[in-house]
């Protein structure tokens, strides 16, 4: 390959500059492209996430006596207990090592490297309350709220939930995300 189109070609196609720190031109390049799909997982985590756990209604479950059933052949409902449960104050959680040593970061040149998910944790409170029916009257019991882990979630590279937010091309080297400072050609 002649030196001018290789010129050319490290000038137009950072691809083309192996090894190199990206300069900052090239990672706003990148930044700019991966920016609505960011921004919108950052609207989930911030602001979807809560507004659709909110939507979803609890649900039910009635509680019925199974000897009265067999005995009876019918079933009451307006002497049966109804357990209510939903969930509160889902969040996710930044992707961390579940054998944390010195730094319980996972970043995702690790995750590459040991070819495993980039996953943070989902938790909030699994909440339930029992409603008593005894001759007709309804009797509301306390509201439990348990802290629970519902999982884990991919985390989108760049995003609020990654450890490489707003990072610099310095920054970058240094989390071994880039392989080494930039050289000319």
């Amino acid at each position: 390959m002649s030196k001018n189109l290789k010129n050319k070609l490290a000038e137009t196609c950072p691809s083309f500059r192996r090894g190199h720190l990206p300069n900052v031109e090239d990672l706003q390049r990148l930044r700019t492209l991966t920016k609505p799909h960011v921004e919108s997982f950052d609207y989930f985590l911030e602001v979807g996430l809560s507004r659709g756990i909110k939507d979803i209604e609890p649900a039910e479950l009635d509680l019925v006596d199974v000897q009265k059933v067999r005995q009876e052949g019918k079933v009451d409902l307006s002497e049966a207990s109804t357990v209510k449960f939903w969930v509160e104050d889902v969040k996710v959680a930044k992707p961390t090592k579940a054998d944390a040593g010195r730094s319980n970061k996972l970043l995702p040149r690790e995750c590459r490297e040991r070819k495993i998910n980039y996953t943070g944790q989902v938790f909030g409170k699994f909440c339930y309350k029992i409603v008593q029916r005894r001759n007709g009257i309804e009797i509301e019991g306390q509201t439990v709220k348990i802290g629970k882990t519902f999982g884990n979630m991919p985390i989108m590279v760049g995003s609020k939930c990654c450890h490489l937010e707003g990072s610099t091309p310095a920054d970058l080297v240094k989390m071994r995300e880039e392989v080494r400072v930039r050289r000319e050609m």
